[in-house]
C-alpha cells in the first residue's frame, strides 16, 4: 500500500502527530520503525483518530503478563501453557482452546495489551513515519476497541519525555507565558490527571508567566510539572510563547516554517477537513467521558469526538503581564460563572451540573466533582483575586455540591436515569449543608496526604489515626479506604490469616476501580506476605504501570523477583497443573 503523507519526527513530535490525527479523524495505519534491539518495521492502527492497536514488539506487554496482571488468568496456567511445544498457536488461542479462558476475556486482555504496547512509539525522537489512510484493520485489530487519545498522550509523556527533551520540543515556548485554554476544561477528565495534578493546572488556568514561575506555585517536580506543560501543549490546549499554541505538523510559533513538505502535509489537524468539527461537538454539548480503563468489552464504542480547536491566542503584552489572574481570564472566569448560574437558574439536573453523562460511573462522577470543586470553591477565590464574586459562587457551588450528592447515591442516580429516560428532568436545589459538606471532602483530601507522610515516615498507628479521620469526613473514597486496609494489617500481627483477610477487602475494591494504584500495590505487599511472590509481581508492575512515579513499587517487585528464584518451582508440576485442565497437554 502506498503512503498518502510522511512525517519527519524530527519535526513533528509522536505525540503532536497522534493529536493531529484525532483531530482529522483518521482512519488507517501508520508505519514507523521500530529500533533495536527488536529492529523493524510497525504498524499503528486508528479508527476515526482513535489508537486501537499496534504490532510494536516488547517483552514487558507480552500476553501472559497481561493476563495475569488482570486476573484473568493464574502465573501458573499462563506459565504452563507457555511451555508446551511450540505449534505456531498463540498462547491466548491456547487457552481458549483449553477452555481457561473465555473468547470475551480474550478480546478484553488484548484490548488492555494494545494499550501498553501504544505507549512505545512515544520514544521515538528520529525517523519517518508513513500515513496510509483508509489501510484496512486486521480481523482481530476489528475486534477491539479504540484506546483514549489524550489518556495515551499523557500515559507516553509520562514514559518517554524528561524535562530536556521537553525543552528542546516545545523551545521558545516552554520560557515565555503559559495559560490553558477554554478547551482544557471541557476535556480535563479525558487525560486521567491525578489529584496532585490539579494544582498545576489551576496555575496554568490563571496563567503564569513562565516555567520558573509555575514550579514556584506548586509542590511537585520539575519533571512531573514539565510533563504537564507538554502533554496539555502537544494538545493544543495551551496558550505557550506570546500566546501561540502547538499545531502538529509545524504550525506552532517554534518551529513554523521549519518543517519539511512531508512533516507539514500534515496540516493543522483544526483545517484537514472542513467537516470535522461539525462531527466534534455540536455548540455547547459536552464530550462523552473517556474509555473506562482498564477492562475494555470487545464491542466497539462510537467514535469520540475530536477536541475543538485553539482558542484564539492571549495578545503578547497581556501574556506576559505579571498578575496571577490576567484580566481576560477574569473575564473568562464570570463567563462561565454566568453559564453556571444560568443552569442552577434553570434548575438542571444533577448530571447537567457536573457535565457527565448518565452512564458515568462513580469514578467519571468523582473526577467531574473534584474538577468543579476546586474551580469553583468559595474558599479559594481570594487567593485568585476573585473575591467579589464570592456570593454568586456560593450559590452556585452550593448547587454543584447538592448534585455531587444526588449523584453520589446510588439509589437517586438510578431514579434520576430514569425520570430523565421518561422525558422528566429532576431539578436540583441547593440546600444548606452542600457547602459545608464540600469544604469536608476537601479537608478529609489534606488529612489523608498527612497520614500519606505519616505512613512513608513508617509511623503507622498516626498514619491509621488520619486515614481514618479522612473517611468519617469523607466516606467511600477508595484510595483512602484502601490506606486504612493497609494500615491496620501492618497494625497487627503478621498472621497469614489477617493477611488473605486484608487482600480479600483489596481484591473487593480493586474490581471497583481497576485503575487505583495503591490497591495494587498493597495487593502486592499482602501477596508477599502470603507466600505468592509471583502474583505479587504482577500487582507491583501493575502498580507502577498505573502510577509510573511509584519506584517503590519497582523496587517491591524486584525483591519478589528474588524471592521467586530461590523458591525454584517445581516446572513438572507446572505442566501437570496445565495437562490437568487442558487434558494430556500434548498437542
Amino acid at each position: 500500500m502506498a503512503a498518502t503523507k510522511t512525517v519527519a519526527l524530527e519535526q513533528v513530535s509522536f505525540a503532536r502527530l497522534l493529536f493531529a490525527l484525532l483531530r482529522s479523524r483518521f482512519t488507517g495505519a501508520l508505519v514507523l520503525e521500530q529500533p533495536a534491539p527488536r529492529p523493524g518495521r510497525r504498524q499503528v492502527w486508528l479508527r476515526g483518530g482513535m489508537p486501537v492497536y499496534t504490532d510494536w514488539v516488547a517483552d514487558e506487554d507480552r500476553l501472559g503478563r497481561v493476563l495475569v496482571a488482570a486476573k484473568l488468568a493464574s502465573a501458573d496456567v499462563v506459565e504452563a501453557a507457555a511451555s508446551l511445544p511450540s505449534d505456531g498457536t498463540a498462547i491466548g488461542a491456547r487457552l481458549v482452546a483449553g477452555g481457561a479462558l473465555s473468547p470475551d476475556a480474550l478480546a478484553q486482555a488484548l484490548s488492555q495489551q494494545a494499550e501498553r504496547k501504544l505507549v512505545h512509539p512515544f520514544g521515538l525522537r528520529s525517523g519517518l513515519v508513513e500515513l496510509h489512510a483508509g489501510a484496512s484493520e486486521p480481523a482481530h485489530v476489528a475486534e477491539l476497541r479504540p484506546a483514549n487519545a489524550l489518556a495515551l498522550i499523557a500515559a507516553g509523556v509520562r514514559r518517554h519525555y524528561d524535562e530536556g527533551r521537553i525543552r528542546e520540543e516545545m523551545g521558545a515556548a516552554f520560557h515565555g507565558p503559559l495559560h490553558a485554554t477554554a478547551a482544557l476544561a471541557k476535556y480535563r477528565a479525558h487525560f486521567g490527571f491525578t489529584t496532585e495534578d490539579g494544582a498545576v493546572l489551576q496555575a496554568l488556568v490563571s496563567g503564569v508567566p513562565g516555567f520558573g514561575a509555575l514550579l514556584d506555585r506548586v509542590a511537585l517536580g520539575p519533571r512531573h510539572v514539565a510533563q504537564l506543560v507538554f502533554v496539555l501543549w502537544a494538545s493544543q490546549m495551551l496558550q505557550a510563547s506570546e500566546g501561540t499554541t502547538a499545531a502538529a505538523g509545524g504550525a506552532s510559533a517554534a518551529d513554523a516554517g521549519a518543517a519539511p513538505a512531508s512533516a507539514s502535509a500534515v496540516g493543522n489537524p483544526g483545517s484537514a477537513s472542513p467537516a470535522a468539527p461539525a462531527q466534534g461537538l455540536a455548540a455547547g454539548a459536552r464530550p462523552p467521558p473517556p474509555p473506562p480503563p482498564p477492562a475494555r468489552s470487545a464491542a466497539p464504542p462510537p467514535a469520540a469526538p475530536a477536541p475543538p480547536a485553539p482558542t484564539a491566542a492571549v495578545p503578547a503584552a497581556a501574556a506576559a503581564a505579571p498578575p496571577a489572574r490576567p484580566a481576560e481570564d477574569r473575564a473568562g472566569f464570570e463567563s462561565r460563572l454566568r453559564e453556571l448560574e444560568a443552569k442552577v437558574q434553570a434548575e438542571a439536573n444533577a448530571f447537567e451540573l457536573l457535565q457527565v453523562e448518565l452512564e458515568a460511573d462513580k469514578r467519571a462522577i468523582r473526577r467531574a466533582w473534584g474538577d468543579l470543586s476546586r474551580d469553583w470553591h468559595p474558599d479559594g477565590l481570594k487567593s485568585r483575586g476573585l473575591e467579589d464574586f464570592s456570593e454568586r459562587v456560593q450559590r452556585v457551588f452550593a448547587a454543584l455540591s447538592e448534585a455531587h450528592t444526588v449523584l453520589g447515591d446510588d439509589a437517586k442516580r438510578d431514579e434520576l436515569k430514569q425520570l430523565i429516560a421518561l422525558g422528566g428532568s429532576q431539578k436540583v436545589k441547593a440546600n444548606a449543608n452542600a457547602a459545608q459538606l464540600a469544604r469536608e471532602a476537601l479537608r478529609a483530601e489534606v488529612i489523608a496526604r498527612e497520614g500519606d507522610k505519616l505512613l512513608k515516615a513508617g509511623l503507622i498507628p498516626r498514619a491509621l489515626e488520619k486515614f481514618r479521620e479522612a473517611i468519617a469526613l469523607h466516606p467511600g473514597d477508595p484510595d483512602t479506604e484502601t490506606a486504612v486496609v493497609w494500615c491496620e494489617y501492618l497494625s497487627g500481627a503478621p498472621e497469614r490469616a489477617l493477611a488473605k483477610a486484608a487482600l480479600a477487602k483489596v481484591d473487593k475494591t480493586i474490581e471497583e476501580y481497576p485503575n487505583l494504584a495503591r490497591a495494587h500495590f498493597v495487593r502486592g505487599m499482602l501477596l508477599v506476605a502470603i507466600d505468592s511472590p509471583r502474583l505479587a509481581i504482577a500487582a507491583f508492575e501493575e502498580a507502577h504501570r498505573l502510577d509510573p512515579r511509584d519506584v517503590e513499587a519497582q523496587r517491591q517487585a524486584r525483591v519478589a523477583g528474588v524471592k521467586l528464584d530461590e523458591s525454584k518451582p517445581d516446572k513438572k508440576k507446572d505442566k501437570g497443573l496445565f495437562a490437568g485442565i487442558f487434558g494430556s497437554g500434548k498437542r
